[in-house]
């Protein structure tokens, strides 16, 4: 096992939508539009960005300013090409995701189990092979950036651990370890000065070390 250490991090939540109901309007401001209504149960949420895949003209990252069950309004100076429904159209939040919470002064430790590949045709030989990647990690203080609690429960977010802390990553290269969680339950009664002082303790998979580049102003 190994322990590692940092000062930054986050969590993040993807909203994912797929239907062929969804259409592009170039009406300015430009809309996106689905008539099985499932931008709201699908917690997409005003202000974030969003990746359109599937379409014939219309994909790329778009900035959203309002949503409806029916109507996602893309912010001012973004456009759309006009599109009717009927092909398989996915719509989820821009990488690295919508940011649930975020935390500091974080310790991580990183280990790899191991699968038994005893096989006893080979004279009963006893073998391993590196497996799933897990870790456990805790962190001094968190916060919450996203007031909807239904985004946590039972949907798997992606826990970011930064190695090196820049105040702009947008314009540098960004460490960090990454990996999966899926949260089962929440005490949504606690205090919010008691919630903000809390200590946060997370188990996962994934922990593969990864270096990427943004090329977008985000936050950690």
């Amino acid at each position: 096992m190994a322990e590692k250490q940092g000062y930054s991090g986050a969590i993040y939540f993807t909203p994912t939508y797929t239907a062929t109901t969804i259409s592009f309007a170039d009406t300015d401001p430009d809309t996106i539009l689905d008539s099985a209504e499932g931008f709201v149960t699908a917690l997409f949420e005003a202000g974030n960005v969003y990746t359109v895949t599937g379409s014939s003209d219309n994909n790329d990252d778009f900035t959203v300013d309002t949503v409806a069950a029916g109507t996602l309004t893309l912010a001012e100076g973004e456009t759309l090409t006009g599109e009717v429904a009927g092909a398989t159209v996915t719509i989820a939040a821009a990488l690295p995701g919508v940011t649930l919470a975020q935390f500091y002064n974080w310790s991580m430790t990183v280990a790899v189990d191991e699968l038994d590949t005893t096989s006893f045709e080979d004279a009963g030989n006893y073998t391993c092979i590196a497996g799933l990647n897990r870790f456990s990690a805790t962190a001094e203080k968190y916060w919450n950036t996203l007031n909807n609690q239904d985004a946590w429960l039972g949907a798997a977010k992606t826990v970011r651990f930064f190695t090196v802390y820049d105040a702009t990553p947008a314009t540098t290269t960004s460490y960090y370890y990454e990996g999966s969680l899926l949260t089962t339950s929440l005490d949504v009664n606690a205090p919010v000065g008691e919630v903000i002082k809390q200590s946060m303790t997370m188990t996962g998979t994934g922990t593969v070390p990864r270096l990427t580049t943004r090329s977008t102003a985000w936050t950690t």
